[in-house]
């Protein structure tokens, strides 16, 4: 079994939101046993949080392009790289303490977020904690997306990526996070440095809607019409997906519970 782990020292981030544009700040924070994945609004009257939930999940279309948290007037937007690397550093109990509305996007994928907390070290809360086990097939689909989840002793998972006349060949990418003790060391060297991406096709109806104004070619990767990328080059052959399936493990913890 697995105890609930926090940080031992504070840490701090600061980066530009990826929709909004604004700069924020964060604090990072060592907790108790049990508060959970805490947000702290400290920009707001009465510094208001939120913790990390299903119940909390804001509910968007499929346009949105972030994975949110909402709790009556308080909101924390674009969480999924940070979700993500809690996930993969095993942290069950934090303080997020933020001067802003969305989380930094930082270049794009979730390699600061990692090491900042990584570098805050690991304190062990004395605690086992709990995962949430699929005990049969679940299926959802919108538009030509699918998912599927299977019973399975531990987290696996695999990803198709087919945009078709994209320029972009398909990818497909599996991973097995089925020893805890190398979780981080796997996420950090498959997933962690995966950029987010955009079709330069997209760039306008984007900013129309209101987001991506903090978007550019150094914090995210824009797909040109041919299939390359403007201004910037590959960390991975198949970047895109790998970028996928962090986002994939980043919303699955949005539950505030391990998937397993």
């Amino acid at each position: 079994m697995e105890n609930r782990l926090t940080i031992k020292e504070e840490a701090y981030l600061k980066g530009i939101g990826l929709h909004s544009g604004k700069t924020v700040s964060i604090k990072f924070k060592p907790t108790q046993v049990n508060t959970g994945i805490k947000f702290t609004r400290v920009d707001l009257p009465g510094t208001p949080s939120v913790v990390l939930g299903y119940s909390q999940i804001e509910k968007l279309g499929g346009e949105s392009r972030q994975t949110n948290l909402s709790k009556n007037d308080v909101k924390i937007k674009t969480i999924e790289h940070l979700t993500a690397s809690l996930w993969a550093l095993s942290i069950d109990d934090i303080e997020i303490a933020i001067d802003g509305e969305e989380f930094p996007i930082m270049d794009g994928s979730s390699i600061e977020i990692l090491h900042t907390l990584k570098g805050a070290g690991l304190k062990d809360l004395g605690l086992s904690k709990k995962n949430l086990d699929i005990k049969e097939p679940l299926f959802c689909e919108a538009d030509s997306a699918d998912i599927v989840a299977f019973p399975n002793p531990f987290l696996k998972v695999s990803y198709l990526l087919n945009f078709e006349k994209s320029g972009i060949a398909p990818q497909y990418l599996s991973i097995s996070f089925d020893n805890p003790a190398t979780r981080r060391e796997i996420f950090e060297k498959e997933l962690a440095s995966a950029r987010t991406f955009c079709f330069e096709s997209e760039v306008e109806a984007i900013l129309k809607r209101g987001l991506g104004k903090g978007g550019n070619c150094d914090n995210g990767l824009v797909i040109g019409k041919d299939g390359n990328i403007i201004k910037n080059k590959l960390r991975f052959k198949d970047e895109f997906a790998r970028h996928k399936l962090t986002d994939l493990i980043g919303d699955l913890f949005m539950l505030g519970i391990p998937v397993k």
